[in-house]
């Protein structure tokens, strides 16, 4: 079972002290790590520590040393905003982060290095980094079905990455594994996420009527074999 580290709440606590010294309240790189450390705490109580926690670790601990890193405000109210309705602010975020890249944060010098770390110089291609998270992600979720293709079978476009990562990884650099023209599956694969549940249902279903068959055969077998 993960712990919450002592340490990354002290951290947190103690970069959200000085911000706000020295930032309005209003400031958006604070709002993105209470809104996410919000989330953390939701999910921890609900003992949801499986691929959404992952996930929402991964941002608190880059937000909180990319302190310069701010979301342009449209984008906070989206992700983060009351009338955003998002039950999952850190797939909120990995999915404007993929699809919109680095026009969703605000951009000056002082941010060249904490952005850099996202996306390389052009910024016009997603960073190796962000693919690898997104992969994982998947990865984790799919790990929690009741079967092995649960996934794949009900969101179909998730094949055709996990094609290109296995296949492609090798000779492309992972951040070109998912090009502009790949986004509208990428935006079919977070739509259908936000089923995610209904899906590990039927998950669920179809693994207890593959059991079944699998009992009325060996039952046949053993029958044929008597």
């Amino acid at each position: 079972m993960y712990k919450k580290s002592s340490f990354l709440k002290m951290a947190i606590m103690s970069m959200l002290a000085s911000l706000l010294i020295v930032r309005p309240a209003a400031s958006v790189p604070i709002n993105l790590i209470t809104c996410l450390a919000s989330e953390e705490d939701s999910i921890y109580k609900e003992h949801n520590l499986s691929a959404e926690y992952k996930l929402n670790q991964w941002f608190i601990v880059y937000f909180a040393s990319a302190t310069k890193m701010q979301l342009r405000p449209e984008y906070f109210q989206k992700i983060c905003g009351n009338k955003s309705g998002n039950k999952n602010i850190s797939r909120a975020l990995l999915k404007e982060i993929l699809t919109n890249g680095p026009t969703i944060f605000t951009v000056n010098s002082n941010e060249n290095e904490a952005i850099k770390r996202l996306f390389p110089i052009d910024r016009e291609e997603l960073s190796g980094e962000v693919v690898r998270l997104f992969y994982q992600y998947l990865t984790d979720l799919q790990a929690k079905a009741a079967t092995y293709d649960c996934l794949e079978k009900y969101i179909p476009e998730i094949t055709y990455f996990s094609e290109r990562f296995k296949f492609l990884e090798s000779d492309l650099d992972t951040k070109n594994l998912i090009s502009k023209e790949d986004l509208p599956k990428v935006f079919k694969i977070f739509t259908a996420l936000d089923g995610i549940d209904e899906i590990y249902a039927k998950c669920t279903k179809d693994f207890a009527r593959e059991q079944k068959l699998r009992r009325k055969a060996d039952e046949a077998e053993a029958k044929n074999n008597n």
